[in-house]
């Protein structure tokens, strides 16, 4: 029987600040949307990002490691590779824009002024 003491066991795993699903860190080299060059630095948006903010918590589990396969052997247990974990720090930042229009407007001009915005952003 495997030994139970090699699993991933609860010392090994990130508790989140707010529970949220935890997130797969991915490994680039198997990326094809970042190896593809569709992805380039907006230099715009990295400026913004050498300013303060506010940051958030994201728990998150590694890559698994580059371990050999086992073979199979009656005559002993497998080794249990464990799951690791990570706490990485993100900046919240993003871009808003709002529209608004009254009730009123709406009827009295006979149309919808947010549907006709909401078709147009």
């Amino acid at each position: 029987m495997a030994d139970i003491q090699q699993a991933t066991q609860l010392a090994n795993m990130q508790i989140p600040e707010g529970w949220a699903a935890y997130q797969a860190q991915q490994s680039v080299e198997q990326d094809q949307f970042f190896q593809s060059g569709v992805i380039q630095a907006v230099p715009s948006i990295a400026s913004a990002f050498t300013g303060g903010g506010k940051l958030v918590n994201i728990t998150m589990f590694k890559p698994l490691e580059d371990v050999a396969p086992q073979n199979i052997d009656d005559t002993k247990d497998i080794t249990l590779n464990t799951i690791g974990t990570q706490l990485a720090q993100a900046r919240l930042y993003g871009f808003l824009q709002a529209w608004s229009a009254t009730d009123l407007s709406g009827e009295l001009s006979g149309t919808d002024p947010l549907g006709n915005i909401g078709t147009s952003v």
